[in-house]
């Protein structure tokens, strides 16, 4: 009798214990709220310029080499983390964001491809992860990271994703727009319309995710171009150091509310034995 109270008690322990670490592998990756796509565009926006910085100040050798060191750096604590974390996040998200618009600018600069060849590239290379992804029968969700696997397609196509909106947003200037003759207005456009198909009338939440992922690249920037740019050619005139340190501050500030918001609800579920 006591061998099959014990029994019964040590199966439902291991159910509860694989349903709780299924709940927490799931939080890999943050929710998918306006705040996440906010903070996407601000951390495009706040890097915009000071790796060209580094590059002259520096040399291109030794940031290259300090940029490919800190991003195998922070994805290896990503992926050590056994669930999300947003300081943890947000920090590979940035330096992903970085070395992926790096990717596409290497490209253009060091092999003399034009910029749309080099979005034509990245998107190949952002449909091939996806189709392999797909192919080893993990899903396709942006929200549903459980895996190891998983995880690792995730930060592959995002750094494409990062590469390929950067690439865009430099191949419509080679087309003679720019940030202040009518390209903000078209990605906002763009982004609106990708949102309001996702939101209301069902567009496959993969694509809504990737198109708006590639789309909230040179939104963040051309944001960026506008505020830093001279009144006198249609910009706020900040400057660019004032805006990038601003755009930072805002990416830290919603950064903390993530990482309390989170805490928050994790307690709450275990008060409530949700976890």
């Amino acid at each position: 009798m006591y061998a099959s109270v014990c029994a019964v008690m040590r199966n439902r322990f291991e159910q509860t214990l694989s349903g709780f670490s299924a709940r927490v592998a799931e939080k890999k990756v943050p929710e998918l709220t306006a705040i996440f796509w906010v903070t996407k565009a601000l951390v495009t926006g706040a890097s915009e310029w000071w790796p060209d910085y580094l590059y002259g100040r520096f040399g291109l050798v030794a940031v290259t080499s300090v940029l490919g060191a800190v991003v195998v750096a922070v994805l290896a604590l990503q992926f050590s983390a056994r669930r999300y974390h947003a300081w943890i996040f947000w920090l590979a998200f940035s330096v992903a964001s970085v070395a992926g618009k790096e990717a596409a600018n290497g490209l253009h600069r060091f092999l003399g491809f034009s910029y749309l060849i080099v979005a034509v590239f990245w998107f190949v290379m952002l449909t091939v992860i996806l189709a392999s992804w797909r192919a080893n029968g993990e899903t396709l969700s942006p929200g549903g990271v459980c895996t190891g696997r998983h995880e690792l397609f995730y930060w592959a196509a995002a750094g494409s994703g990062f590469a390929l909106g950067a690439a865009a947003g430099k191949a419509s200037v080679e087309f003679g727009f720019t940030y202040l003759r009518g390209e903000l207005l078209v990605i906002v456009a763009l982004t609106a319309v990708v949102a309001l198909a996702w939101w209301r009338f069902r567009l496959h939440p993969v694509l809504g995710f990737w198109l708006a992922f590639v789309l909230t690249g040179p939104l963040g920037g051309g944001i960026a171009s506008w505020m830093a740019t001279g009144r006198s050619a249609g910009g706020l005139g900040l400057g660019r150091w004032p805006v990038s340190l601003c755009l930072t501050i805002a990416v830290v500030a919603l950064v903390v509310s993530m990482a309390v918001t989170t805490r928050k609800a994790r307690r709450r579920a275990l008060s409530t034995g949700g976890i």
